[in-house]
């Protein structure tokens, strides 16, 4: 009888001890937030709202209003049983590029992550990690907060179509973030870019008279080149007339950068983000095969951090959608919006090898 009570003893120690070695951090049963398959909302819900109704040229006038920054992405609230000092996110199951944050108890705070994504995430205690658990984020928008930076926001995610008009795709998330200038970028802004965003290079569209002393952060590559915008005459990207000075050649310039896969990620910006970073972020959209609607959109989003007292409805009428049109129509204008842009870089200078490098390296075809 005893042998029998010394090995259940035995028994119940070795249950115990194989349990804390597998579950090292936490119990395997435990409850967590957010749940197992669960699916939890990320991006703006006013900037979602927004994409989601049927464009027109007066729409986002009604969401303009006051000139105060909507641009907040929902933070994701993680919450775990147990004492834990390190928390890590993955978008891989194995966590293999996985982020760490330190964090102290048992709840930790994320805004920002990429939308209609799975995420994997664990939390440790002195080096002694938890189960993986796993979450999945609705489709939309993702905004971005980066520590004095304004109008943040990832491009990626938007649907892209062939030259019929059929999706193929969409633009890849975590490649092309545009904001304003960084010149008040804050300690934890530089920690997101470098480190959360993994950055690699900051495209100055300013005129090197705006730009102060650069880079503003060490480690990344910086490349200035002064942008033209829209369609204006004279300080346009259709200006072509003045060799290596002209408009179209600083547009060469700038689409070069984007068709080298190691300048990835790359945060292009101006200085408040919406006309030469958008005049940008057009092209590229366009080249890629995002609709005009949705270049109307991502356009309008700009208006959403309250920049100045430009409304809409005029950038709109004298700026942007006169772009478009002037696009549409530049080579053949029975044909697609991503035709005529294809045309119009290979007229400025940009080759068909890097055309196909860009839309290698932006769309993932599904």
């Amino acid at each position: 009888m005893k042998m029998k009570k010394f090995k259940k003893i035995v028994c119940i120690i070795l249950v115990v001890c194989f349990g804390c070695i597998v579950c090292s951090c936490g119990e395997t049963g435990e409850k967590v937030t957010p749940q197992n398959g669960q699916t939890v909302v990320v991006s703006n819900l006013e900037v979602d709202e927004f994409v989601s109704k049927e464009w027109n040229i007066n729409l986002c006038d009604d969401y303009y209003g006051e000139k105060w920054c909507h641009y907040e992405p929902c933070l994701v609230d993680f919450k775990w049983q147990n004492e834990a000092d390190a928390f890590f996110i993955s978008t891989s199951k194995d966590m293999s590029n996985a982020i760490e944050y330190s964090v102290e108890g048992n709840e930790f705070f994320i805004r920002g992550l990429k939308t209609a994504t799975t995420y994997y995430w664990q939390v440790a205690k002195d080096s002694k990690k938890s189960e993986v658990y796993h979450f999945n984020t609705e489709k939309g928008v993702r905004t971005l907060y980066i520590g004095g930076v304004t109008n943040s926001r990832d491009m990626g995610g938007w649907a892209v179509y062939d030259d019929e008009g059929n999706e193929k795709g969409y633009l890849r998330q975590g490649l092309l973030i545009r904001t304003a200038s960084l010149d008040n970028i804050s300690p934890d802004g530089v920690n997101c870019l470098v480190n959360e965003l993994k950055v690699k290079t900051e495209l100055d569209l300013r005129a090197e008279s705006e730009t102060g002393e650069r880079p503003v952060i060490d480690g990344i590559n910086y490349i200035n080149v002064s942008c033209p915008q829209y369609a204006y005459s004279g300080m346009g990207i259709f200006e072509f007339d003045g060799g290596e000075h002209s408009n179209a050649n600083a547009v060469k310039n700038i689409i070069s950068v984007f068709a080298n896969e190691q300048n990835y990620p790359i945060n292009f910006h101006c200085a408040i983000g919406r006309d030469r970073t958008g005049t940008i972020a057009f092209l590229l959209g366009a080249l890629c095969g995002m609709s005009e609607e949705d270049l109307c959109r991502e356009y309008d989003i700009s208006f959403f951090a309250g920049l100045d007292s430009s409304n809409p409805y005029r950038m709109h009428t004298v700026a942007f959608l006169p772009l478009i049109d002037k696009m549409k129509a530049y080579k053949d204008e029975t044909k697609s919006l991503a035709y005529n842009a294809r045309q119009y870089l290979l007229d400025i200078g940009i080759t068909q090898g890097q055309i196909d490098s860009i839309i290698d390296i932006l769309v993932e075809e599904v």
